[in-house]
């Protein structure tokens, strides 16, 4: 069993487990400031949506997970991707999430036999991928958890360098206007992978006209503008061939993000159209995209696939 940062672990038979060292939950303040934070006191931007998660109790709600929801989230695409890189190799890999949101992803990636940490530095994110984690654990017992829910921050990664082969994060570069706090991110991210290790990263496309549109909430609608050729050009310049991309429907908790509710209704119509245009169709105009790519030394030329 492997330890990185202090956190929940599940052994192979599915129940938690405390490192040695103890947990740091939600009882016990991670180690770092007299504030909590682990480590290094996060910016001003990330202070900004913790608070927005703890105030806002429904953020990354799952209402009644069952194993239909698992399996269909387990073809979702950035889970399939990964499952394709996990093919490639050969073997179960080990893989870092950072920002976890609800948890879904981390949660379907272990149940695919995968070692999979995953970090947030919002206990009240944390809470809610443990919760995830127990009820998948519940439902599939024949698929034993790997999994560590840890508190942390994509600036601050004591113990993660070189360790992983795989580094996924959706929808956190995104959170800075600017750009060199974009590519400081990236470089983290870059720090934590093996030699020749992957980035899965995922954006909200916020050029789009539709977000220009919407009635969001002010800290949503203050993301930085951000989309696939923008994501694109930054991750080369932290050192990676991106090897292939993908585009992704509305995030399941899109609707959290809207000042006037109503407005989700069109939004899951379109949704719905999105979902039957061809591949090919779907990434122009897909609301979340996301990037596969290699540290550069280690891989395959860039666009040469990785299925």
């Amino acid at each position: 069993m492997r330890r990185g940062l202090a956190g929940v672990v599940r052994g192979p038979d599915n129940t938690r487990q405390q490192p040695a060292g103890g947990v740091a939950g939600a009882d016990t303040p991670a180690v770092g400031t007299s504030e909590g934070w682990p480590g290094a006191v996060p910016d001003e931007r990330t202070r900004q949506w913790h608070s927005a998660h703890v105030e806002n109790a429904g953020f990354y709600t799952i209402r009644a997970p069952d194993r239909a929801y698992f399996l269909a989230r387990l073809r979702s695409p950035v889970v399939a991707a990964i499952a394709a890189l996990g093919r490639a190799h050969g073997r179960p890999l080990t893989i870092l999430e950072v920002g976890c949101g609800s948890g879904a992803d981390s949660v379907c990636l272990a149940l695919q036999g995968h070692d999979v940490t995953t970090i947030d530095p919002s206990e009240h994110l944390l809470a809610r991928a443990r919760g995830l984690a127990d009820v998948a654990a519940a439902l599939f017992p024949a698929r034993p958890l790997r999994l560590r829910v840890e508190r942390g921050n994509v600036f601050d990664l004591p113990g993660a360098a070189g360790r992983y082969d795989v580094v996924l994060s959706f929808g956190v570069v995104v959170l800075w206007r600017e750009e060199e706090r974009r590519l400081r991110a990236l470089a983290n991210l870059r720090a934590t992978l093996n030699p020749g290790g992957w980035l899965v990263l995922g954006t909200t496309n916020t050029t789009h006209p539709l977000f220009k549109l919407l009635p969001l909430i002010p800290l949503v609608a203050d993301l930085a503008d951000h989309n696939l050729a923008i994501m694109e050009g930054e991750v080369r310049q932290a050192g990676f061939a991106v090897v292939d991309r993908g585009a992704v429907g509305l995030s399941e908790h899109f609707d959290q993000w809207l000042a006037n509710r109503l407005a989700r209704f069109p939004l899951r119509l379109a949704d719905r159209v999105f979902a039957r245009l061809p591949a090919g169709w779907q990434l122009p105009v897909a609301p979340h995209v996301f990037v596969v790519a290699r540290a550069s030394g280690g891989g395959r030329r860039d666009g040469a696939g990785f299925g």
